[in-house]
């Protein structure tokens, strides 16, 4: 049953939710369900995850997230799932927190994935999108600016495509590690309950009164 949207919950910014490299809107489709159960305004953005660079992605995504803005005035929150992550932070970066005004990355490689760069050498040409992904100190995501804007990071602990500790970028101390695969982060409820958390009070975590004495 979902929930009757509530002004006064925090529950009011636009969430879109981006999925990964290879992938189409369909697989973060549950994420924004649940999103949706819980009150907010979620929406699945599809995107070409295997042509091109993650600039001209993100270049799509700046365009489509202006456009938005210049038609209802309303900030919104990004979600990325793996690559989706990087995509949104790029956009983020280039619209300023005036627009963009939180981020959440699950599973994203900010640090790289040791996968990309293993197959970079043999897919790389057709797929620029796996070098830029690479673990290598001068890869395109290990030379990102800081968020600009409040960030949480999700990693799987059983991740083998992005090891949870590549998730992490310096500064932002909301990370949480949750059970499973990098695939299936976006359906699990406990990655869906954090994100809430996190885009109403600014923590993957509630505080109870008891924390706080």
């Amino acid at each position: 049953m979902q929930n009757v949207k509530d002004p006064s919950s925090g529950r009011d910014h636009p969430v879109w939710v981006l999925h990964g490299f290879g992938a189409t809107s369909m697989w973060v489709r549950p994420l924004e369900l649940r999103l949706r159960e819980y009150g907010w305004n979620a929406k699945s953005y599809g995107y070409q995850a295997f042509v091109g660079t993650i600039e001209a992605r993100a270049e799509k995504l700046i365009e489509q997230i202006r456009l938005h803005y210049l038609q209802t005035q309303q900030p919104l929150y990004l979600i990325g799932h793996s690559m989706g992550g990087i995509v949104a932070r790029v956009a983020a970066d280039r619209l300023g927190p005036q627009i963009v005004q939180k981020l959440v990355l699950i599973c994203s490689p900010n640090l790289g994935s040791h996968v990309a760069s293993k197959i970079e050498k043999f897919v790389g040409v057709f797929f620029p999108m796996v070098a830029q992904m690479s673990d290598r100190g001068d890869s395109f995501v290990r030379n990102l600016p800081a968020p600009q804007v409040p960030c949480a990071i999700i990693a799987a602990a059983n991740d083998l495509v992005v090891k949870p500790e590549n998730t992490k970028i310096a500064g932002v101390d909301q990370w949480m590690l949750v059970p499973g695969m990098h695939s299936a982060a976006p359906w699990r409820k406990d990655v869906a309950e954090a994100i809430d958390c996190f885009l109403r009070t600014g923590s993957l975590h509630e505080t109870r009164l008891s924390d706080q004495v």
